[in-house]
């Protein structure tokens, strides 16, 4: 059974902060919500074995909070094209995943991040489906149970829609 976790950066500093948009850091209230998501996925028991990433600061950033919160780092890819990518883009990449991580989270940027989870969550938990109509917001996370056996039946089969949750609405990190 195969899991994809989709997780837009968390909280990222104003566009005046660095020299260009790719280059932009987490807040600080951004690498607390990163831990936040984190350490919620580990308690629900959504442990990634693989990561899939962009390679903005940003993104760098929220995926190192998450992995302190989380308590373990797996391997990561970390993929430039995910900075400029569309929600096929997004697609494509993941249904490139190979190996035997059965979870495996990306984190990227909006619009994409968005237009790829509503794709994906044709079927699932109607709640959470709502909610997706209304964008991530920073680090927020949607977890897909993928209906094919591996991430290459994503384009095909897609996933079901099993949790969604944005750092408001979980606790501070222990």
């Amino acid at each position: 059974m195969k899991r994809l976790i989709v997780m837009r950066h968390a909280t990222a500093a104003g566009g005046l902060t660095a020299p260009s948009d790719f280059d932009r850091p987490l807040t600080p209230e951004g690498h607390r919500e990163a831990e936040r998501v984190g350490a919620w996925l580990g308690e629900r028991g959504y442990v990634p074995e693989f990561a899939l990433c962009s390679t903005a600061l940003r993104v760098r950033e929220t995926w190192a909070a998450a992995a302190r919160g989380l308590g373990v780092s797996p391997p990561v890819r970390w993929d430039r094209a995910l900075y400029d990518a569309d929600a096929a883009d997004l697609m494509q990449e993941a249904s490139e995943i190979e190996g035997n991580a059965d979870t495996v989270i990306l984190i990227a940027h909006n619009p994409s991040v968005t237009h790829f989870g509503f794709a994906l969550a044709s079927r699932g938990d109607p709640e959470g489906r709502e909610r997706l109509r209304a964008g991530f917001r920073p680090a927020t996370v949607a977890v897909f149970q993928l209906a094919g056996e591996v991430f290459a039946d994503l384009p095909r089969h897609g996933g079901v829609l099993v949790d969604f949750v944005d750092a408001r609405d979980v606790g501070p990190a222990r």
